[in-house]
């Protein structure tokens, strides 16, 4: 990750540096889903959730693909993220279906 700027330094430079290190976490996160980490894995590791995670992987990809400096054996997984899928929820238990033998 990028160095924090050095202090006393204006809020233009301040801004710079936190928008280059905000990019860097998008194109790390981008590496991870086209590896294979699935969205709701990286949004545990990265203490976030799916919909964030998914936002930084599709920014992070575009910058990796503007720049044309991506890893070469995940040039294609980048230029076709996974979509997001909903959350699937547990049934409720139907309460008609007992347990109990009469």
């Amino acid at each position: 990750m990028l160095t924090p700027p050095p202090s006393g330094t204006d809020e233009e430079t301040r801004l710079r540096y936190a928008a280059s290190a905000w990019l860097e976490r998008a194109r790390v996160v981008a590496l991870l889903v086209a590896a294979g980490t699935s969205y709701s894995g990286a949004a545990q590791a990265l203490r976030t959730n799916r919909e964030t995670v998914h936002s930084w992987a599709t920014v992070g990809a575009l910058s990796w693909q503007r720049t044309g400096d991506a890893p070469e054996h995940l040039v294609d997984a980048l230029a076709s993220l996974p979509p997001l899928e909903p959350v699937r929820r547990r049934r409720r238990a139907d309460p008609d279906r007992t347990l109990t033998n009469t």
